[in-house]
């Protein structure tokens, strides 16, 4: 009996590792040591992590001092869709979440915002943001009431469809001279 190829489609809950991160992954599992410790073995924990946030930040042109690990979606999600936003040693009052229609389910839930502030943009057939709606909702969104906030995941969970961030990015950088 000849053995058929499988292919592995199912990337909605975990994806195949490659060699690379298999090993790196093991080679730190073989590494004991509490990065929050100060002796030895918690420096180099410590350095390890700084390291790999470093080589990250590089990959997406991004400060280092930036990145926060988490442990999934859900925990980054509630870390940052939040209300209140505290930048610069200022308060940002954010009045509303604006989310893709197609967002993972923590992001849909809208994190710690009441669901009256949580609003749904649409998606073309295709699953891409619709950057008119976009513009439009940025452009209606009542500025005195607080500071909008827009929630678009890159890569969909489900679908794979991946989001022009540039895009969604230009257009509510462009948006911000109007709302502020």
């Amino acid at each position: 009996m000849v053995q058929q190829a499988r292919y592995y489609l199912d990337y909605n809950a975990s994806a195949p590792l490659l060699d690379c991160a298999r090993e790196s992954m093991i080679e730190a599992m073989n590494d004991a040591g509490n990065a929050s410790s100060v002796h030895f073995e918690g420096r180099d924990a410590r350095k390890e992590i700084e390291k790999a946030r470093s080589s990250f930040a590089s990959l997406i042109d991004f400060k280092a001092t930036n990145v926060i690990f988490t442990s999934g979606a859900t925990e980054a999600a509630n870390h940052v869709l939040s209300p209140i936003i505290r930048a610069g040693g200022h308060e940002l009052k954010i009045s509303k979440l604006y989310i893709g229609a197609t967002e993972h389910p923590c992001v849909l839930q809208g994190g710690r915002f009441a669901k009256d502030a949580v609003k749904f943009l649409p998606t073309e057939k295709n699953g891409i943001l619709d950057i008119e709606a976009l513009e439009t909702t940025l452009k209606e969104h009542d500025a005195d009431t607080g500071h909008p906030m827009v929630a678009v995941q890159l890569a969909n969970n489900e679908t794979g469809v991946i989001q022009p961030i540039n895009k969604i990015s230009e257009v509510i950088h462009n948006m911000m001279d109007f709302l502020l």
